[in-house]
Formats: C-alpha cells, sequence, structure tokens
C-alpha cells in the first residue's frame, strides 16, 4: 500500500483501535468537497460519471472568474435540474461508499475488540491479514470517493451531506449569493436558502425573491 493511502486510511483508523467516529469521516469528506476552483478533470484511473448523448453539464452557463465573486460557478433553476441525471448517480455512489467506509470502520473496531480478547500470539499473524484486507478495501472506496468528490468540484456544486445526499448549487438573487438545493430522491431542485441558512432553512424555490432574476454567471 502507497504512504498517501496509509495517511489517508490513518485519517479514518489507527490499528488496531479504530478512534474516528462517522462525523468526523463525515467533516473530513466536507473539507475534501470544499468548492474553491473549478478544477481540470484529472485522469486518476477511476471511471467518471457521464451524461447520455455526450451532453457537457459543464457548460451551462460561463465560469464567473471576477475577483468579486464569492463562487466560481452560478446556476439557474433550470442548469440545475438538467444536471440531475449526472448529480442522481454521482451522489448515490458518494452515499453508497461513504456506508461502505463507516461500515469498515464497525468492522475494525470489532476486529480489534475480538483481538484484545485472545491471546496475542495466537491470531498475530491471521489479525494482521485481515487488517491489510481491510485497509485495502478501505483504500479502493476512499480512492473511488475522492474521484467523486472531485467530480462535484468540477461542476462547481457542492457537497454538504454525504449520509443524506444533500447538493447546494450557487446561485444569484439580484447582487445576492443564495443556495438552490437538493436532497437524492428529490424529482426537481425545488428549493433555496441563504448562504448561513443550511437545510432547516430551505424555502421553495417559488418563495425566491426576484425568481425570474436568479440568473447564471
Amino acid at each position: 500500500m502507497s504512504r498517501p493511502a496509509r495517511s489517508r486510511i490513518r485519517d479514518l483508523c489507527t490499528d488496531p483501535v479504530v478512534v474516528k467516529s462517522l462525523a468526523t469521516i463525515a467533516s473530513w469528506l466536507l473539507e475534501r468537497a470544499r468548492v474553491a476552483t473549478v478544477a481540470v478533470p484529472a485522469d486518476n484511473g477511476n471511471p467518471t460519471h457521464q451524461l447520455p448523448d455526450g451532453e457537457d453539464p459543464t457548460m451551462t452557463g460561463p465560469i464567473d472568474a471576477s475577483a468579486s465573486s464569492r463562487f466560481p460557478k452560478y446556476f439557474t433553476p433550470e442548469e440545475a435540474n438538467r444536471m440531475l441525471p449526472l448529480l442522481r448517480a454521482i451522489v448515490r455512489d458518494i452515499v453508497t461508499l461513504f456506508r461502505q467506509i463507516h461500515d469498515q470502520k464497525d468492522r475494525l473496531n470489532e476486529l480489534a475488540a475480538r483481538h484484545r480478547r485472545r491471546p496475542r500470539e495466537a491470531d498475530d499473524d491471521v489479525y494482521a491479514a485481515e487488517v491489510r484486507e481491510m485497509e485495502r478495501e478501505m483504500e479502493q472506496d476512499i480512492e473511488k470517493l475522492e474521484a467523486c468528490i472531485d467530480e462535484l468540484r468540477q461542476l462547481g456544486v457542492q457537497l454538504k451531506d454525504p449520509v443524506l445526499g444533500l447538493i447546494d448549487f450557487p446561485a444569484k438573487c439580484g447582487d445576492r449569493d443564495v443556495f438552490l438545493c437538493w436532497q437524492l430522491g428529490e424529482d426537481t431542485v425545488a428549493y433555496w436558502h441563504d448562504l448561513d441558512a443550511g437545510f432547516a432553512g430551505r424555502r421553495p424555490i417559488s418563495e425566491l425573491p426576484q425568481h425570474s432574476d436568479t440568473v447564471a454567471r
């Protein structure tokens, strides 16, 4: 296993006692998902998600690179909805992979507890082999997860909750920045909230002030 891979695994657990919680893993993932720039897609060997018929959802509007812009890309509700077929596939994989990583953490906890109850000399080799296999599985899932998060970053959207599959789209309401909000399982992008309001502050897009002026930048 490569040094970077081991480093990523140590972000989630220590051998033999796993000490990171689900909330800590979620915080780590959300930090990875922060939108700072529109990155150039990297060829990391992981499959990427694609829309049918060659449609490119990254070309829904121009990139706003002005110094005064908080976000690199802004979306209209129409643009956000056109991206949903692609986003559903990406976010579904994120939710699944996140759950698998959490399950792997639990399995490592159980394995460590069993090992502490047994004579160390009796099963050290078996224990080490099991840990290596779990690390290998976790490494693969982390790499896939990072690839999915990179896809979201390249699209200009923000992952807000890897358990619920919650996504925010930066948008403009006049000169004001807001978020359009979508959760895995919803048919359309039908909600918005202020930047500091969060999921609990979601309101229907029909209530968005100057809805007709919500534009892509």
